[in-house]
């Protein structure tokens, strides 16, 4: 790190030849301070503006009802095109900023700005994506219709509040989230469709900062700086605004997965193996990483670290089967006729 830092003190002095040498000597030691300012001021300004900024919506909720609009509602300005590119661009450059000055910022002050960033983009509007209210449809078919989303997609409930809001070329298509997510839809289902984004949104938010959590343990037992990877993954705009704006339930699993190799550094295999497997029952792409945790338990503790693996794995099947059950129990009990009553002629 103190590389850079005098590349960036070398790069600094010819433009600065003259200036005053307090300036020049201080200049670089605010970099990270104003990385965090930047990235915390320009989240609110897309919080607060969202809900004016087409570009910022999802294109199912363009214009924003008065329900989706968080906490800011309309007060915003419109910051239009260009102004959103500018605004996204600043964010950028105060992120590989933060990164940069990372060695200048406290831990408390990294904290403080990912759980302040993550606040603001939790209280604005739905950002970008519309998958939120597939979550939301999900849920309704199996919890209030008792349908099986597996089978049906949110055209099944056309007169629905919800069907509003989906995207149209995901309207006639089922969901393809794992039992786990599914089963926590369906607790979520009841809430009016504003208050299930929100809840959404929340989820998201608080896996996001559970992320943090678990890089932070994770790099201490590497031995590398947790810090900096706190403000490489928790100011992330990208993981912020679309993931946490979108409340994107990949935050979840990747909080899961995270957990998983936490433990796994720890040398708790089946642990391990257990909070994969549950982050696959979110979304299947979580999936990928057994095989690693297959591999590293082996090289490390043998047959013995494989079994421990094959035991958290089948725990965590065993609980996650009955969400199945219920699902294909659904399956086989819907009529397609208690459906039709909630559809405009579709399945």
């Amino acid at each position: 790190m103190r590389g850079s830092t005098d590349r960036a003190e070398g790069c600094l002095a010819a433009p600065l030849q003259g200036a005053d040498p307090a300036l020049v000597r201080g200049y670089p030691h605010d970099v990270g301070w104003c990385g965090l300012a930047g990235l915390l001021s320009t989240g609110l300004v897309i919080a607060i503006s969202a809900g004016r900024t087409s570009w910022l919506l999802p294109t199912s909720a363009r214009p924003v009802p008065g329900s989706l609009a968080g906490v800011f509602g309309h007060s915003g300005i419109d910051l239009e095109l260009g102004g959103l590119i500018a605004v996204l661009v600043l964010m950028f450059v105060s992120y590989v900023a933060a990164i940069q000055g990372v060695e200048q910022l406290s831990p408390r002050a990294v904290l403080i700005a990912v759980a302040g960033l993550n606040a603001v983009v939790l209280l604005a509007p739905p950002l970008l994506s519309t998958d939120v209210f597939s979550y939301v449809a999900y849920g309704r078919i199996g919890a209030l219709y008792g349908a099986n989303p597996y089978l049906h997609g949110p055209n099944a409930i056309a007169l629905d509040p919800a069907y509003a809001f989906i995207a149209a070329r995901w309207v006639a298509t089922p969901t393809v989230y794992g039992p786990l997510f599914t089963a926590m839809s369906y607790v979520l289902a009841p809430l009016n469709v504003g208050l299930n984004v929100l809840a959404y949104k929340a989820i998201a938010a608080a896996s996001s900062l559970a992320m943090v959590v678990m890089i932070w343990k994770a790099s201490r037992v590497r031995g590398v700086n947790p810090v900096r990877a706190a403000v490489l993954v928790g100011l992330n705009p990208v993981i912020v605004v679309y993931g946490v704006g979108g409340g994107h339930n990949d935050l979840l699993m990747l909080a899961l997965l995270l957990t998983g190799v936490y433990v796994l550094l720890r040398n708790n295999g089946q642990a391990s193996g257990a909070l994969i497997v549950a982050a696959t029952a979110v979304k299947l792409t979580a999936g990928i990483l057994l095989p690693f945790v297959f591999a590293h338990n082996a090289r490390g503790r043998g047959s013995r670290g494989l079994r421990a693996v094959l035991v958290g794995v089948g725990a965590a099947a065993a609980l996650g089967a009955p969400s199945a059950s219920c699902s294909s129990a659904a399956a086989r009990f819907t009529s397609r006729a208690r459906l039709s009553r909630f559809s405009t002629g579709a399945a």
